[in-house]
C-alpha cells in the first residue's frame, strides 16, 4: 500500500514549473524578436519521466538559470501531434534546442538528470556558436 501512494505521488502531474509557455508559435516568435533561442520540452500527460522531470530537475535553481537563456514552451504531443511530428518526436519526454531563427540545433530524449540537461543546454549553445546543429 505505502509503494502504491508513493508511486501516485510521484507520478502525478503538477503542471509546468514556472516561467513555460504552452504556446509554440508565440515562443518561435518572441524567440526572433529577443534574438534568444527556443527550449521545447515535449511532454504528454500520462509520462511519469515527464511528471519526475517537472517535479525535480527543471525546478532545480541551476536548471532554471540555464533555462532562462531560452524561450522555454512545453508542447503536449497528445494535443499538438504536427509540432511534434516536425521535429520527429517518437517518445516523451523530448526536448529540442532551437536558434532564433528557427533552426533545430540540439535534441535529446528521455529523463535527463541535472547535468544532462546543463550539458544538452551547452550543446545547444556551442551549435549556435558554430552554425550547425548540435
Amino acid at each position: 500500500m505505502v509503494a502504491l501512494l508513493t508511486f501516485w505521488f510521484v507520478s502525478r502531474p503538477i503542471g509546468a514549473p514556472p516561467g513555460w509557455g504552452n504556446d509554440f508559435d508565440a515562443a518561435v516568435k518572441e524567440a526572433a524578436a529577443t534574438s534568444k533561442g527556443v527550449l521545447i520540452a515535449f511532454h504528454s500527460a500520462n509520462c511519469p519521466p515527464c511528471v519526475a522531470m517537472d517535479r525535480t530537475v527543471l525546478r532545480a535553481d541551476v536548471v532554471q538559470k540555464a533555462i532562462s537563456e531560452f524561450i522555454p514552451v512545453r508542447v503536449d504531443v497528445g494535443q499538438k501531434p504536427q509540432v511534434a511530428a516536425m521535429f520527429g518526436v517518437m517518445a516523451t519526454p523530448t526536448y529540442a534546442i532551437l536558434s532564433s531563427d528557427g533552426r533545430l540545433l540540439a535534441q535529446t530524449q528521455g529523463y535527463q538528470n541535472e547535468e544532462e540537461m546543463l550539458r544538452f543546454f551547452r550543446a545547444g549553445h556551442e551549435a549556435e556558436r558554430n552554425g550547425r546543429r548540435g
